[in-house]
């Protein structure tokens, strides 16, 4: 009698295991999952934004010689499109930014009335284009609606929940430029950018007057990026104290404002300074809000002997913050490689933080030739990192990503050729790529475009340059192996979980009959 009563016990807790075991195999995400990267098209510093029926929408500075002079660059926003639950257009040449060279700094944004909205940089100025959703693999669609400031490197816009378009860049101010009035060996950082605001409520129509959020005697501000929480709440993060593009400088920390009324009011910069024993200062800061409303902020030190990767947590809204801990398993590349370069934190719908970084992991015999990685943050734990993309002739970089409807991770970058220098850009090939990653599901309606009485746009006329089709070559990506159950083992636990199912329904059986007699 006891030994029934014990196997029959035994088998509850097999089957509860059974139960367990499988469930945990369905409902956890494994680290892989990420598909072939696809190749977009020649260019490089890209954007990406994802509107909310689940297009995604990717541009980037592409460029192509003048037919009647093969000296002579013509600068221009290149963009394609990838439909929800479709393949990826032919990449268009939609804007002509200028002729020279002149970097393509972009961003996209869209609205919840089904307009895609485009700011890059044309020569010195930033310029605004729009186009419908519907309509913009139509290079006739796109229109320009004008600059909108005279002079700047550094952009970025992103739209709100209210559809409040958001734009900052960086530009010189009379205070920045000469705060002592003598000259430019006492100012240590002359002519460095600081971060301008403004905002439209009429979808780029018209502007605010401009608003510098910061402005710090003596020292610039360097890639400025937009960061918006599930709370509302809109972040604007940035380097401080260093401005590449004025070559003039030196990082003294990381810092961030943020609104709560949709940019009417900002809040006073929240400076995070690392650790005050440390010779260096934080530098290429990244930002999300976790699910609780906490802060993560992740960093590196400026100091090039320090190839480690800090972050920190605020529960306070960024009043307070964690003493910085080191990402374990993730070095990043020397400064002087990663001066244009970023990383990009996001936070899914399931409340998992992840962070892309172009460097090196534990497993990198030579620090030559840096990867592409993925490393998830869970439960007060970092996951080890795992490779999305490695290739022995071409370097990622400049890593963006977005979370889908489905709670899918799009992300984008692009790589330069090892082969050639950095700085020699005339003689790179550069090339923009896409992945995504769908194992995290989670699964949200796709919503609609609200209808609007949005006035057609008229052509835009541009440099009568042929844009072709750009092909789709994948590269197979470097994954580490990550253990995951087999169809062998799901069928091995099926047959398990019937077994003891079986026997525990005759044990019962056998159970009730000996109480009965």
């Amino acid at each position: 009698m006891v030994f029934r009563i014990t196997l029959i016990v035994l088998l509850i807790g097999l089957l509860g295991f059974g139960v367990l075991t499988r469930g945990l195999a369905q409902e956890t995400p494994q680290l892989g999952g990420w598909s072939s990267p696809t190749l977009l098209g020649d260019g490089w510093w890209q954007s990406m934004t994802v509107d909310q029926e689940g297009n995604v929408h990717v541009s980037w500075y592409g460029s192509l010689r003048n037919p009647s002079n093969p000296n002579i660059f013509e600068d221009l926003l290149t963009y394609t499109k990838l439909p929800l639950n479709g393949e990826w257009g032919p990449a268009r040449n939609v804007q002509h930014a200028g002729q020279g060279g002149f970097t393509v700094r972009n961003a996209l944004t869209t609205t919840s009335n089904g307009i895609l909205y485009a700011v890059y940089r044309a020569g010195g100025p930033h310029r605004f284009a729009q186009v419908a959703v519907s309509a913009s693999t139509d290079v006739q669609a796109w229109r320009d609606m004008g600059p909108v400031n005279s002079f700047s490197y550094y952009v970025d816009l992103i739209a709100d929940q209210n559809d409040v378009l958001h734009l900052v860049y960086s530009e010189s101010t009379a205070l920045s430029t000469d705060t002592t009035g003598t000259s430019l060996e006492v100012n240590p950082c002359a002519f460095c950018g600081d971060p301008q605001y403004i905002r439209s409520t009429n979808g780029g129509a018209s502007w605010s007057f401009p608003v510098a959020l910061d402005i710090t005697p003596g020292g610039g501000s360097d890639k400025l990026r937009w960061v918006q929480g599930d709370s509302g709440r809109l972040y604007l993060t940035w380097s401080e104290g260093i401005d590449w593009y004025a070559g003039r400088g030196s990082a003294t920390d990381v810092r961030f404002v943020y609104t709560d009324d949709g940019g009417l009011t900002w809040s006073d910069p929240v400076i995070l300074t690392g650790d005050p024993e440390s010779r260096s200062a934080p530098y290429q800061l990244s930002l999300t809000e976790l699910r609780d409303g906490s802060l993560m902020a992740v960093w590196q030190y400026y100091e090039q002997s320090n190839d480690q990767i800090y972050f920190q947590i605020s529960r306070d809204g960024g009043q307070t913050w964690t003493s910085p801990e080191v990402i374990p398993g993730i070095f990043s590349r020397r400064f002087s490689e990663i001066s244009l370069d970023g990383y990009s934190l996001v936070t899914d719908k399931i409340g998992s933080v992840h962070l892309f970084i172009v460097g090196f992991d534990t497993h990198s015999e030579i620090r030559r030739n840096p990867a592409l990685f993925h490393l998830v943050y869970e439960q007060g734990l970092w996951q080890p990192a795992r490779r999305v993309f490695f290739s022995a002739d071409q370097r990622p970089e400049w890593p963006l990503a977005r979370i889908g409807n489905s709670n899918n991770i799009h992300l984008t970058w692009f790589t330069r050729d090892i082969s050639v220098s950095e700085f020699d850009s005339e003689q790179q090939r550069f090339r923009v790529y896409y992945s995504e990653n769908q194992n995290i599901p989670i699964v949200q309606p796709t919503q609609a475009f609200s209808p609007t009485n949005t006035p057609l746009p008229t052509a835009t006329p541009v440099v009568n340059l042929d844009s072709t089709a750009t092909p789709f070559p994948t590269v197979p990506p470097d994954f580490v192996n990550v253990p995951v159950l087999n169809a062998d083992q799901y069928a091995s636990q099926a047959l398990l979980i019937a077994v003891v199912a079986i026997a525990l329904v005759c044990g019962g059986i056998l159970f009730i009959t000996r109480i009965g007699r």
